[in-house]
């Protein structure tokens, strides 16, 4: 198992990737270093599909491999939910796809479904590529999230008024939704109450008793043999009658008739017992006992069974009870609801004054962030809101001249970089790995040493994997993957120091490595040492 920085222990760690036929990569075993890791190649050799083979692991990509294993270390990652249990949390986890009439995916040899596994692992990868505006990842929410972080690192008296408004406003949430439902109730009070009140009665009615179903079934049966059984049992009865010669004559010739006394005795009371049954039901009215067994029958077919329906007749009579007090429940939840409301309202406005004193020193510090990676200054606005959990307000981002949609590729990236770094000191709630797909392409070489910087800084909290196209981002990596192509066939490896300066020269001076690349390689790497 690889040693892993102690800053990062607790994060999530790819510790090794293993790919199994795919278009490119007949087979693929790579292990992997905390930190940055470059992946770098000529155009074509199959960067981007190692990528894909390793978000394939992770349910966010289509598996594009016959068979794809992942150990994955995540310490604070809760398997159990899923029957997946852990002696060791700090073991790594092996996620394993395999791909053959249909995708299946496991982890830890338990078989998951893809969204199962990808809900377990949800938030471990964070993707930033070309497609980022479909991710919506510079939204309010992450830029209030993080100005609200830069103000408790100021002021401690801040984060109880947050915590305080998110526990007072999820309860006036609840207090609204209850409030809908009298409201709604109260609309349709009396037809509500005369249906409640039908189906009382109608349970009312009955003699809902346990057994009263199997006793009126047991009436049915008598009631439809009765005659041919009062024959049979009036037949046995006179044979009964003459049964003491029988007993009389084993006496007299010495033999025990006891045992045979005893059981003609207690044939003869269950016979008697049956005729008395018999002879009730001759006082019974065979159409109502057949029209309460249906009623019964339906209401079984209703309710379940006979204690259900009980306790549905317990129900409607709280229902009704409520109904009766709709009125009181009403006024009490609006009294509540207002005074929750003003609370509310007197939390967003100390919150406005701390976010309003603070914004312009989190403006200078993502406006340094933004300078440092090459991008005219941002700035976020403040501006009012509907209320809800975490204020009154919101974050609009002013790009000067700019709009977001009309970034380039390049612009986009560094300035959700600019954003990382932000919530790597501010948030320090992401977890999981960064994935970077070609972060430097399409950039000077100055934007590409600005990019490598921050990718240096944000692997200190995390594990980066990046394609890069220049050699700023392998110059500053932990871990440096080359792809290439050996008898037509696509190979990754692992570089050692040497091979890591002639792949550097490589990228500073194309196929040829002349000494002057080769020289440049060795400071860059030196430099970094």
């Amino acid at each position: 198992m690889q040693d892993f920085n102690n800053a990062q222990i607790n994060n999530a760690q790819i510790t090794r990737l293993r790919v199994f036929q795919n278009a490119v990569f007949e087979k693929l075993d790579l292990e992997f270093k905390d930190g940055l890791s470059a992946i770098s190649g000529a155009s074509g050799v199959g960067k981007s599909v190692l990528i894909a083979s390793l978000l394939g692991a992770f349910g966010l990509k289509e598996s594009n491999a016959l068979n794809i294993e992942v150990e994955l270390i995540a310490p604070f990652l809760d398997t159990e939910e899923y029957g997946i249990f852990r002696e060791d949390h700090h073991e790594p986890l092996v996620i394993s796809v395999i791909k053959k009439e249909k995708t299946r995916y496991f982890l830890n040899q338990t078989s998951l479904s893809k969204n199962t596994l990808k809900a377990l692992l949800k938030g471990l990868i964070k993707r930033l590529s070309n497609d980022r505006f479909s991710q919506n990842e510079l939204n309010e929410i992450l830029m209030l999230s993080l100005l609200d972080g830069y103000i408790q690192n100021e002021n401690i008296a801040f984060s109880p008024l947050l915590d305080a408004l998110e526990k007072k406003f999820t309860y006036l949430e609840r207090l609204e939704k209850e409030m809908r439902s009298l409201e709604d109730k109260k609309r349709f009070q009396k037809d509500l109450e005369e249906r409640l009140n039908f189906e009382k009665m109608k349970l009312e009615r009955l003699d809902l008793e346990e057994g009263e179903y199997e006793r009126l079934l047991e009436q049915k049966k008598l009631l439809s043999s009765k005659e041919k059984l009062n024959d049979k049992i009036a037949l046995a009865l006179d044979v009964l009658e003459n049964t003491h010669k029988i007993t009389h004559a084993l006496e007299s010739v010495g033999h025990s008739a006891e045992f045979l006394k005893s059981a003609l005795m207690e044939a003869s009371a269950l016979l008697e017992k049956e005729q008395a049954k018999l002879e009730e039901c001759e006082r019974l009215d065979i159409e109502k006992v057949l029209e309460k067994l249906g009623i019964i029958s339906g209401i079984i077919k209703d309710y379940g069974s006979i204690t259900h329906a009980k306790e549905r007749l317990n129900h409607i009579k709280n229902e009704l009870h409520n109904l009766e007090e709709i009125d009181n429940h009403c006024e009490t939840h609006h009294k509540e609801i207002e005074r929750l409301k003003a609370e509310c309202l007197k939390l967003c406005e100390e919150i406005s004054v701390f976010r309003k004193e603070h914004l312009a020193g989190f403006n200078a510090l993502l406006s340094a962030k933004a300078k440092d990676l090459l991008l005219k200054s941002p700035s976020l606005v403040l501006e009012e809101a509907p209320m809800n959990s975490k204020g009154a307000q919101k974050l609009i981002l002013n790009l000067q001249n700019s709009q977001l949609e009309t970034l380039s590729s390049g612009e986009y990236s560094r300035l959700r970089l600019a954003f990382m770094l932000l919530e790597m000191e501010f948030l320090k709630d992401f977890k999981g790995v960064l994935v970077l797909d070609e972060m430097d392409s399409n950039l000077s070489g100055e934007e590409s040493l600005a990019v490598s910087k921050a990718l240096e800084t944000l692997s200190s909290h995390s594990q980066i994997f990046a394609i890069s196209h220049q050699v700023h981002i392998p110059a500053v990596a932990k871990n440096h993957i080359l792809i290439f192509k050996e008898n037509h066939k696509s190979l990754a490896k692992t570089l050692n120091n040497e091979e890591r300066v002639l792949e550097i020269a490589r990228m500073i001076g194309g196929s040829e490595n002349i000494e002057s690349a080769i020289s440049f390689a060795k400071e860059k790497l030196k430099a970094q040492e």
